[in-house]
């Protein structure tokens, strides 16, 4: 039985937006993650994509997690992001000191949390599915607070680059 015509043009811009989002896939590079040795954290407090042993990369349509260390029970910590870079690592200020800031005013909250227990904590987030971010380069860098003296300490600097 012929299908009708309005579902057969259905039917082929289903399949030309499936084959759109293919090729795009296709043409989309792997997705990275690296921590450059010239951005270091301050008071032992480092991020990196290992969890549990495993490596996790930021892949269009997952979740991504980094693995925050120096935390502490009951540390507020909060991941921030950026799609670029302060020109050098911005001066310290007082809650800051002697850490570098290496994310500009533009730099929003991923995560948000406070740690539960001791150890290293996990932070993570979703990346939509989109073929448009992909080879989008995204800045990251933690902050963690010690509880008792409020003072706080970043991390070193992630940069991931979206992917498959």
């Amino acid at each position: 039985m012929p299908r009708p015509c309005f579902l057969s043009r259905l039917a082929g811009t289903a399949a030309a937006v499936a084959t759109t989002a293919l090729m795009a896939t296709a043409q989309c590079s792997p997705a990275t993650f690296a921590t450059p040795a010239d951005s270091p954290g301050c008071g032992n407090c480092e991020m990196s994509n290992r969890q549990g042993g495993n490596t996790t990369l930021p892949r269009l349509g997952t979740s991504f997690s980094v693995e925050i260390t120096a935390v502490a029970y009951a540390d507020p910590f909060w991941l921030l992001g950026a799609a670029s870079l302060s020109a050098s690592a911005l001066p310290s200020p007082p809650f800051l000191a002697g850490c570098n800031s290496y994310l500009g005013s533009g730099a929003a909250v991923l995560y948000s949390s406070v740690a539960l227990n001791f150890g290293p904590i996990s932070a993570g987030f979703s990346i939509p599915n989109d073929p448009a971010l992909c080879g989008a380069t995204l800045y990251l860098q933690a902050t963690v607070q010690d509880h008792h003296t409020l003072e706080s300490r970043t991390s070193n600097l992630g940069v991931a680059v979206l992917g498959i």
